[in-house]
């Protein structure tokens, strides 16, 4: 068994992963889909939400420009769905300001992600995220 592998219990890591950018979506989604992570994609946060309980994901990924509903919006939203255990929250974004990395924690995200993020920088926080959940 491969000790690297995110998933190597045999049970896949569900993430959201949520981005207006459909190129974004593409290359984020097939890398994580090949290093084992079960990933569905969003382009509206609205619809993220709305999906959450049904897919229940281990953690999210979500841009803060959306066009429906801002990343930190989202957030917080998905924070008020959480009944049973906690799912990481990253939050993916353009600006790297103090304001928005403290409205970001304000609002419970694990992660803070300042695009152009490197795939090995992703995987890094995933992981540190992933490992600190119950």
């Amino acid at each position: 068994m491969n000790t690297d592998d995110p998933n190597s219990n045999d049970i896949k890591k569900k993430i959201f992963l949520i981005d207006d950018n459909e190129d974004v979506l593409a290359v984020i989604k097939l890398s994580l889909e090949l290093i084992g992570y079960d990933v569905v994609e969003f382009a509206l946060g609205q619809e993220a939400v709305e999906q959450y309980l049904v897919h229940k994901p281990d953690l999210v990924i979500v841009d803060q420009g959306l066009p429906d509903i801002v990343g930190l919006e989202v957030g917080r939203r998905l924070r008020q769905l959480q009944t049973d255990g906690r799912c990481a929250l990253i939050l993916l974004t353009g600006s790297d300001g103090q304001p928005l990395r403290d409205l970001a924690d304000e609002v419970g995200f694990d992660g803070f992600l300042v695009k152009p993020v490197s795939l090995q920088t992703l995987s890094e926080c995933i992981d540190q995220n992933l490992k600190e959940q119950p």
